[in-house]
């Protein structure tokens, strides 16, 4: 949609990361799903992921007509606005609302959503503001191999071989794709 034509180094480290997407994310579930369950949430799951890139390809030639504050805004605004329509129709609308209630919890809450949500997704579209959608996206896998890394760090979850290698494959992975960018610059 946007003529990009990837150097071939960038299409290798993209092959890079997304392997290493697809090896750190490789675990067993704690209880059984059905396969009828596992194929409904990848189909859900590959929905979203494609209608996330079908509207960021759409908007990228508007970003660079508008600050990245606004836009970022705009489209936290309209995500809240969708959650507060659909509200009255979730069948457990009480137990949602209690959540808005302050307690003790509200400061990581709040810490989390403004970082996790707001700062993250002003980081993100500036990616694709500022480079080419390809490439942003490439690098933008990388946090999920970046997720392993702090959950060993924070949580204190296992860092195994194989997680090791998905996280080694990342970086190498994003090294390819931002070298080939260098190239392409000079």
């Amino acid at each position: 949609m946007l003529n990009e034509r990837p150097p071939r180094l960038a299409v290798i480290g993209g092959i890079f990361i997304l392997s290493s997407v697809l090896i750190s994310s490789n675990r067993g579930f704690e209880k059984k799903i059905s396969s009828t369950q596992l194929w409904a949430g990848c189909a859900l799951g590959g929905g979203a992921m494609a209608t996330v890139g079908f509207a960021i390809v759409l908007v990228k030639p508007l970003l660079p007509l508008y600050p990245l504050v606004w836009v970022s805004t705009i489209r936290m605004a309209g995500g809240l606005a969708a959650l507060v329509l659909l509200m009255p129709l979730h069948p457990d609308r009480r137990a949602v609302l209690k959540t808005f209630r302050p307690h003790a919890g509200w400061t990581w809450m709040v810490l989390g959503t403004f970082f996790g949500s707001y700062l993250s997704l002003l980081c993100w579209l500036g990616g694709f503001k500022y480079s080419r959608a390809g490439i942003a996206a490439l690098l933008n896998q990388t946090s999920t191999v970046l997720i392993v890394l702090l959950a060993a760090i924070v949580l204190k979850e296992p860092l195994t071989r194989v997680k090791l290698l998905a996280v080694g494959m990342a970086f190498a992975g994003a090294a390819m794709v931002l070298l080939s960018q260098v190239h392409s610059f000079f």
